[in-house]
């Protein structure tokens, strides 16, 4: 049987653990993505809820930067066995991100970017298109980038089209990239 004691120092223990978590997760900070190089000053003190760059803007959002090259709307498939679903299109985003910090960090297409429509349906990347160059996964050296191919299969009539990348789980914010 335990003592009073020792269960009284398990409670604090647990509690103390789940205290630093929610810490943790609600002062996560607030990431603002910024166009590297951009030096306007508006010189006003409110700010678009969200900035929406463009294709070749390297865009800084906490610890990385992000760019994409080009988009191929419709990317067409690569042989008879890797097609989109009937009614989809494949959209492909050549993309390179870039790790800003002084230490090595990894990049993960799956959880790092999504694409985005006009009717607020979010995409995941499609791994098994035969696409290559392959998606921008693994380790990063500070200082170093990936880059490679980004593919989200949509549907025919999705408009609008935008990559969301949001690569940090403690803080808020994501760079939008129309990509049309």
């Amino acid at each position: 049987m335990k003592s009073a004691r020792s269960i009284g120092q398990l409670a604090i223990a647990s509690l103390s653990i789940v205290a630093v978590v929610a810490v943790l997760s609600a002062s996560g900070s607030e990431n603002k993505a910024t166009k590297v190089g951009d030096t306007k000053s508006s010189g006003s003190k409110t700010t678009p809820a969200a900035t929406i760059f463009k294709v070749g803007d390297v865009v800084k959002l906490g610890s990385w930067s992000v760019k994409v090259w080009a988009v191929k709307d419709p990317q067409p498939a690569v042989n008879e066995f890797s097609k989109p679903s009937a009614g989809n299109r494949w959209v492909a985003a050549d993309v390179e991100v870039t790790n800003l910090s002084k230490k090595a960090d990894s990049v993960s297409s799956l959880m790092c970017f999504k694409a985005h429509d006009s009717l607020n349906h979010d995409y995941s990347v499609d791994l098994g298109n035969g696409i290559t160059p392959d998606a921008p996964d693994g380790d990063v050296e500070a200082g170093g980038a990936k880059r490679g191919m980004l593919v989200f299969e949509v549907p025919t009539t999705a408009k609008g089209l935008q990559l969301r990348f949001s690569c940090d789980l403690l803080s808020n914010g994501s760079a939008i990239i129309a990509l049309s």
